[in-house]
């Protein structure tokens, strides 16, 4: 978790069109997505587009993640992370 605490998401779009062979699968789908596509609608680096086609399977789309992070605050949990990993029990 200490390494999740060091990388800053800068910006996350996504963008997304997808249809299942049933039409009342892919609202239903639909429905539990719209949690996540309207809950990040108020975060200004989080941009979510969610089409449903109702007509055919169809699951095309782009994902664009922006990241930054220093890498020398990453080598501290890394090396707790190897310490408790690979170190025997004294």
């Amino acid at each position: 978790m200490d390494i999740w605490d060091r990388v800053r998401v800068d910006a996350a779009t996504l963008d997304l069109r997808f249809g299942l062979d049933d039409p009342a699968e892919t609202g239903q789908a639909f429905g539990q997505m719209t949690p996540l596509i309207y809950g990040t609608s108020a975060a200004p680096r989080v941009h979510i587009n969610v089409d449903p086609a109702f007509d055919r399977a169809i699951l095309k789309g782009r994902v664009a993640l922006d990241l930054s992070f220093v890498p020398f605050m990453l080598v501290p949990p890394f090396i707790r992370f190897g310490w408790s990993a690979f170190w025997p029990d004294r």
